[in-house]
């Protein structure tokens, strides 16, 4: 159980051990599918509405702009906005895929859910509640929603109705919104990846994707002044420790979280982060302007939780 009031604060690399890409993955997903009008996300945006002649003007801006991420991108392209969601919901609707959960990351050695469960479960589903956790996350998918529930349900033999009370006491804050409701978390909802198990853009329907698209919130539109960001800075300036995974520590991103103003004097938690495949002065970057420590050498978000953090 964790009895000290922890955040996670999760970013693209929380979600790869889970199917789900990184940023930059994603930038190039998006980029192939829009690149020629005999691909089927560029059919589908065209049927979405999209003129061709703005799709390819969309591919051009994108591919030149030399952005870490498609939604950093659109932060400067209102016009593309909507395009923008579309393409991204039409490439991660595919890739929440329920086969993932456990047996792949299991073998892959970064079950990183399947570790957290662990500290959160106890011998009685009434004692869940007593967790003092909370998550903020940067992505779009529902995958640790989705396995908490799964996982509860699962495990002690519940009822849907008790895992959501169960989860509701953790709170689960998307700033830049996500994919949909899941079926239990009320309506308009979808279920945890395409309908049908589609395995590709092509056989996913145009309203599928446009109704996820309409969930999300790029950075534009995710004001730090938000519900959501708001949420987020008050569970962790209330939090003793706030650990970032699989963050990508982009300077808007953290002045949106007000991090500095919860790291600076006298804040005695802890704030640590994973970082790798991050370079050893951008990191020392990071800890200087914004105050979050890093583990090294540089593990992957299960090795970090297990090896370097106490959840207790």
């Amino acid at each position: 159980m964790i009895k000290k009031s922890t955040v996670l604060v999760l970013g693209a690399g929380a979600s790869m051990p889970y199917g789900l890409p990184s940023s930059s993955q994603l930038m190039i997903e998006i980029l192939d599918g829009i690149g020629s009008e005999g691909n089927a996300l560029f059919r589908m945006l065209r049927n979405l509405g999209s003129d061709p002649g703005e799709i390819y003007s969309f591919h051009d801006n994108l591919l030149h702009s030399d952005q870490p991420s498609v939604d950093a991108f659109l932060e400067h392209w209102p016009k593309f906005v909507d395009m923008g969601k579309q393409a991204i919901a039409a490439r991660l609707i595919p890739k929440e895929k329920k086969s993932q959960f456990p047996h792949r990351s299991i073998q892959k050695g970064d079950s990183w859910y399947q570790y957290l469960f662990g500290k959160l479960s106890v011998a009685s589903p009434d004692e869940f509640t007593k967790n003092k956790l909370a998550i903020v996350t940067f992505n779009y998918d529902r995958s640790i929603e989705h396995y908490f529930f799964t996982t509860l349900k699962h495990r002690y033999n519940l009822q849907d109705k008790e895992c959501v009370d169960l989860i509701s006491e953790i709170p689960i804050i998307h700033v830049h919104g996500s994919l949909g409701k899941l079926p239990w978390q009320g309506s308009p909802s979808r279920p945890y990846g395409p309908k049908n198990s589609a395995p590709h853009v092509a056989d996913i329907s145009d309203a599928e994707i446009k109704s996820a698209s309409l969930q999300i919130k790029v950075v534009s539109e995710a004001d730090k002044r938000s519900q959501e960001f708001k949420k987020a800075y008050q569970e962790m300036h209330n939090a003793t420790k706030i650990f970032f995974l699989g963050f990508g520590y982009y300077d808007l991103n953290l002045k949106r979280l007000r991090i500095r103003s919860i790291t600076g004097d006298p804040y005695d938690g802890d704030v640590y982060g994973t970082s790798y495949g991050m370079g050893d002065s951008n990191l020392k970057i990071i800890k200087r302007k914004w105050g979050v420590q890093f583990i090294f050498p540089p593990v992957k978000i299960y090795n970090f939780l297990r090896d370097h953090v106490i959840l207790e």
